[in-house]
C-alpha cells in the first residue's frame, strides 16, 4: 500500500469514526434509543 493510500485509509477511518460519535452524541442528547436499546428494555420488563 502506498504512502497516499495509507493515508486516504486513515483518513476515511477518522471520518467514520467522527460519524459514528457524533451521531450516537446527537441521538443521546435528544433522548433517542438505539434498536438494541429498545429490544433490552422490552426483554427486561418481559422478564
Amino acid at each position: 500500500m502506498s504512502k497516499k493510500q495509507k493515508t486516504y485509509t486513515a483518513e476515511f477511518k477518522v471520518e467514520a469514526i467522527k460519524l459514528i460519535y457524533n451521531q450516537r452524541r446527537i441521538q443521546k442528547s435528544l433522548d433517542f434509543k438505539t434498536p438494541n436499546q429498545i429490544a433490552e428494555n422490552f426483554y427486561r420488563l418481559a422478564a
